[in-house]
């Protein structure tokens, strides 16, 4: 019985878990997202970056990057630890990007992130000089550093 017990406990307690990474919500950082499962690190660690763009961390000075995504959002679980990667690639702190994580209404409760409009997650907005330069909406076009490049350095 008392094992009975146990076992109810821990496949209550993991879907208690399961629901609340479902649906977090605020401010978050790569260390807590790499804590709410395994598709964080599984989808860093699986990603290379192209050798092929020459992304530069001078790139990103000056730069703010907001990300709106949903912990729930499979486009989320995707590309947000590969945008993470590819930072840590080109030595662009993580502390330059302002990760907002939303509910399924993809509010974030503040009007500061929710004057944005997101519509679908997760949402790259770069920031410059108070000003946004350019989005990567849902999946890039190209891709994430091709994408990230012709915002930072085309434009």
């Amino acid at each position: 019985m008392k094992y009975l017990f146990v076992l109810v406990v821990t496949l209550f307690c993991s879907q208690i878990k399961s629901q609340t990474i479902d649906t977090l919500r605020g401010k978050v950082d790569a260390k807590e997202l790499s804590e709410t499962g395994d598709w964080f690190q599984k989808g860093y660690n699986e990603y290379s970056v192209s050798p092929n763009i020459s992304l530069v961390k001078a790139d990103f000075k000056g730069v703010k990057v907001i990300v709106i995504m949903g912990t729930w959002c499979s486009d989320s679980r995707r590309e947000v630890p590969h945008f993470i990667k590819m930072l840590y690639e080109y030595g662009v702190s993580t502390r330059k990007v302002d990760i907002q994580s939303v509910d399924k209404s993809k509010k974030t409760g503040l009007e500061k992130y929710d004057q944005y409009k997101i519509e679908y997650v997760p949402t790259f907005i770069f920031i410059k000089k108070g000003k946004e330069i350019g989005r990567i909406i849902e999946t890039p076009n190209k891709s994430l550093e091709e994408d990230t490049k012709e915002i930072l350095v085309v434009r």
